[in-house]
């Protein structure tokens, strides 16, 4: 069923990782919406450290910006130059594979979250073949070893204090049906490596989510932002991923390929253990 589904959705991944016009103008319609109907931008840690009311007033309207950063650093630069052009300040997460220092520096130094977008438990799925839930979460205290060891070295490199977390989710993840966010779920581990939010906290308290899909029939999911906004939804969250905003052949190419020789390992790993 799943090898089904990947088949059916391939001309769909094409169009939109190799054909796709870039759409960041539709972005830009979309965010002048939410400030014209009187939306305020706020970043993901702030809204956490509102009440239960934001503002203490109930007829607050809030939108939160959450940009994932999996691949295609150039176009989340033009994200933020737009962004940043409309007043708007967002949460950011970058992943190892998309780390760059001196634009993390710029967000931060601009009032912007900066985060890491972190996916050890899904490294270590990957690379010991685990092939059930129950083989994954015998790995989540290796994997908290590793994050807790990533994170001490990221926030000695970048001078960033990095405690607020985003989990990725890698295919690794989907196969076995756990989420790195497990690896957070205890809070004296979250203690212990200072993370002070970890961005799916706060969805409990949001009326209306939306991520980004990038397809040619649907654009958005589970729903249209702009509708949200029209009804005037007192909390709207985006999740925005820079892949889904436009074609960027060379570097969907490179992330493709890693990606299927990632598959390719894990299968072998997989099927190792399983005999």
């Amino acid at each position: 069923m799943r090898t089904a589904r990947a088949v059916a959705s391939l001309p769909r991944r094409v169009y939109r990782d190799y054909l796709q016009a870039e759409r960041l103008g539709e972005l830009a319609r979309l965010l002048r919406l939410a400030l014209d109907r009187g939306y305020v931008a706020m970043t993901l840690s702030a809204f956490a450290e509102l009440g239960a009311e934001p503002g203490g007033d109930a007829r607050a309207r809030i939108l939160l910006l959450r940009h994932d950063i999996d691949s295609d650093v150039a176009r989340a630069r033009r994200i933020w130059a737009l962004e940043r052009e409309l007043g708007i300040a967002g949460s950011w997460f970058f992943r190892r594979a998309t780390w760059n220092v001196a634009f993390m520096r710029e967000l931060a130094e601009a009032g912007c979250d900066v985060g890491y977008h972190y996916e050890e438990l899904a490294i270590l799925i990957k690379e010991r073949g685990a092939g059930s839930a129950a083989e994954a979460r015998r790995l989540i205290g290796p994997a908290r070893a590793l994050l807790r060891s990533s994170i001490g070295e990221l926030r000695a490199s970048s001078g960033l204090p990095l405690d607020l977390f985003a989990a990725h989710g890698d295919f690794a993840n989907r196969v076995v049906g756990v989420s790195n966010v497990e690896l957070l779920a205890d809070p004296g581990f979250r203690a212990a490596i200072g993370a002070r939010l970890e961005a799916y906290d706060i969805e409990g308290r949001v009326d209306g989510r939306a991520s980004d899909g990038g397809l040619p029939h649907q654009y958005w999911s589970p729903l249209d932002p702009a509708d949200a906004l029209r009804r005037g939804e007192r909390v709207v969250e985006l999740l925005l991923h820079p892949r889904a905003w436009g074609a960027a052949r060379a570097e969907n190419a490179r992330v493709d390929l890693r990606r299927l020789g990632d598959g390719w390992r894990y299968r072998i790993r997989r099927s190792r253990r399983q005999r």
